[in-house]
């Protein structure tokens, strides 16, 4: 968010702020199940337009270090 907290949208509740190292671990968690029940899980960060970038680069560092074979960013059109 703007503040450079982190969330995950697969939690059950989507509103807790999530420290880095517990991102980490349920990333960990969520792609070890999903390896087990044969599936590919996408990966995507969404950051806050007023996040500075360094944060958003941190994320998706956080991201591969629990494993993510690939880590993708997600836009919104303003137009």
């Amino acid at each position: 968010d703007s503040k450079g907290l982190y969330y995950i949208n697969t939690n059950a509740n989507p509103e807790q702020v999530l420290s880095p190292q517990a991102l980490s671990i349920r990333i960990a968690a969520e792609l070890q199940l999903s390896q087990r029940n044969g599936q590919e899980r996408q990966v995507l960060v969404k950051g806050d337009r007023d996040v500075p970038y360094g944060r958003v680069v941190q994320a998706m560092v956080l991201l591969q270090q629990a494993g993510v074979p690939q880590v993708g960013l997600m836009t919104e059109d303003n137009h």
